[in-house]
């Protein structure tokens, strides 16, 4: 008797092909083999090309995968950048982005554009 799988030698008492591990017939007791389902080449080339395809599915499902990361990586990156120059007038008290800095001696203070512009003219003190 043999595996209907492999073809691999099997015993009345096999339940499973030691080979392959293919489930055994087994008629009134016997394990009986089924000729017409064991492997050969052209089962074999048939089967290729399905496992292939799934292959080249899951490829691209990765490397659909890795790209949205790497774009979320870079929106991060680009949005960390920014939020880094936000600072607070401290004259006016509203956010603006820039690195606008007034050196006064021993202090450095920062100044939106508005009111760098009006300490520059002199319409405010600090």
């Amino acid at each position: 008797m043999n595996c209907k799988n492999c073809g691999q030698e099997l015993t009345s008492e096999q339940a499973f092909c030691p080979m392959c591990g293919e489930k055994a017939i087994s008629y009134g007791g016997f394990v009986q083999p089924e000729r017409n389902n064991i492997v050969n080449s052209e089962t074999i080339n048939t089967v290729r090309p399905q496992s292939n395809s799934i292959n080249k599915a899951k490829k691209k499902r990765i490397g659909i995968i890795a790209a949205v990361v790497v774009a979320v990586t870079v929106v991060l990156i680009v949005l960390f950048s920014i939020v880094s120059k936000v600072n607070t007038c401290a004259y006016c008290k509203n956010t603006y982005i820039g690195e606008k800095h007034l050196d006064l001696g021993d202090v450095s203070i920062n100044l939106c554009d508005d009111c760098y512009r009006n300490f520059l003219i002199g319409d405010i003190e600090i």
